[in-house]
């Protein structure tokens, strides 16, 4: 039957969960092929099913539009609302919306049962956990559903930059829950020392812009890996590196803030910085590039620009690009005449019984012969080469996942890398006893693997809650080392 658009209502429920969009096209497709599929209202004429068809009729100026009646007998009509909507693709709005609705409608219902009526739990029956359900009832991600929950309680235009695209769910999160363990610090820091000296080891828990606290050419070797940008787009602090509007501020400041050790490095020492690139309105900015070419300004020396090839990098959040795999690795030195201590591979006919420093698992549980290297006099092989991947048996890494930062009780750290990546550069240009330094210490990564490699450490990290992570880390790498010059002796 036809009935006057004019009539015809939304329903109030029905504009507080879903958005109206796309218009345009549903209009153009209904005056091409027709109004494929009828309205569905109630005897109020309330709109179950097709507010969007409503809405592309109205835009085509017709006045009457074809309807079936739903009698819904004592049906709960928001509810049938959802259901009419569930096949409908939703942005995040729409299912948060959805879910919340849901959510506090089954409390209710399970809130009103006498004891009787409440199911008996038992040893191998699960209580029932209302927001597992309700998502799996609409067919949506706990962990998603969670996530945004938490977005939309601190910041809900967030939801919006979601759903156009402009930031994934966890990356939103991530940023978010960072800015609230900031303002938590704020609290801590006024508690904390400025440093903490273990002996072999010292932290200084502030900026490395300056490093003041470092005497000139004090440093043998420098690794780090200071924030990208735009990876921490919603912080609270503007001058943080990384919170800069555009690349070009970011490439400066960085340049600068890097530039810092210069001063304190050795003559013969080296500095070895990691950082990845960002993409801006679809465009890859180059970042890593021009923040080296702008330190070759500055005086310093580029001798590689290592690959690094990651063997679980994050699937793109974007259907038109490939999925980045690696990252750069940049060696800068001061002179040419630095410090260098080269690694060779052994080739298939090398004989190095005796004189190995790593070895590879292979996929058969077995080591392979070419993850080994040599720094000890190895005359025959070659020499290690600047793609360190899979094939060349030399440092093809998984991104370091969180279980590491858990065994020595800290939180989780938004960008760890693996201790693959680090030894090499320790072992190339640095010997025992030698200190090495990152300005953006972290969770230690650098300091662990350079205490287990007999070096002294000094690192700068201005987030107090990887202080524990860091000494206990630092602490085990201390007494690995001490055991293992125990067990040389012996």
């Amino acid at each position: 039957m036809k009935v006057e658009v004019s009539k015809l209502k939304i329903h109030p429920f029905h504009k507080r969960l879903y958005i109206i969009n796309e218009i345009d096209a549903l209009a153009n497709s209904i005056q091409e092929n027709g109004l494929l599929q009828r309205l569905i209202i109630d005897e109020n004429q309330y709109i179950i099913s097709g507010v969007r068809r409503l809405y592309a009729v109205k835009k085509l100026g017709w006045d009457k539009v074809e309807v079936e009646i739903m009698n819904l007998n004592g049906k709960d009509e928001k509810q049938t609302i959802i259901a009419f909507n569930k096949q409908r693709e939703k942005t995040n709005r729409e299912k948060l919306n959805e879910a919340r609705y849901m959510k506090a409608l089954w409390r209710r219902k399970r809130g009103r049962k006498s004891e009787a009526e409440k199911p008996q739990i038992t040893e191998n029956v699960k209580p029932a956990n209302t927001r597992n359900d309700v998502c799996e009832e609409l067919g949506y991600s706990t962990g998603n559903f969670v996530k945004l929950e938490y977005i939309d309680s601190q910041r809900p235009d967030l939801i919006d930059e979601i759903d156009k695209g402009n930031i994934s769910i966890n990356q939103a999160h991530k940023a978010l829950k960072k800015i609230e363990e900031e303002k938590n610090n704020v609290q801590i820091q006024t508690t904390l020392p400025t440093t903490i000296n273990g002996g072999s080891y010292t932290i200084y828990n502030k900026s490395s812009n300056n490093l003041s606290n470092l005497k000139d050419k004090s440093i043998q070797t420098i690794f780090t890996s200071p924030p990208y940008w735009n990876k921490r787009t919603y912080s609270d602090d503007k001058n943080e590196l990384g919170s800069e509007k555009t690349s070009e501020e970011f490439v400066q400041r960085m340049a600068t803030h890097l530039h810092a050790c210069h001063r304190v490095l050795k003559s013969e020492g080296s500095f070895f910085l990691n950082l990845g690139d960002t993409y801006h309105d679809k465009c890859l900015q180059s970042i890593p590039h021009r923040v080296v070419i702008e330190l070759v300004k500055k005086g310093w020396i580029l001798r590689n620009t290592i690959i690094w090839k990651k063997k679980n990098s994050l699937p793109s959040t974007v259907k038109d690009n490939l999925t980045p795999s690696y990252e750069f690795i940049f060696h800068l030195v001061k002179t040419s005449s630095y410090y260098y201590n080269p690694i060779l591979v052994p080739t298939k006919t090398t004989n190095s019984t005796g004189v190995t420093i790593f070895s590879r698992k292979c996929r058969n549980g077995g080591l392979s012969d070419y993850g080994k290297v040599n720094i000890n006099g190895l005359k025959e092989g070659k020499t290690l080469e600047d793609y360190w991947s899979e094939d060349e048996d030399v440092v093809t890494t998984a991104t370091a996942n969180q279980s590491i930062l858990k065994e020595y009780g800290g939180r989780d750290h938004p960008a760890p890398f693996p201790s693959e990546i680090v030894k090499r550069p320790i072992l190339q240009t640095s010997k025992p006893g030698d200190i090495v330094l990152d300005p953006f210490s972290g969770t230690a990564t650098v300091g662990s693997v350079a205490m287990q490699l007999g070096r002294r450490y000094v690192g700068y990290e201005l987030n107090p809650n990887y202080n524990e992570v860091q000494t206990r880390r630092l602490d085990a790498a201390i007494e690995k080392y001490n055991k293992s010059e125990l067990e040389k002796a012996a």
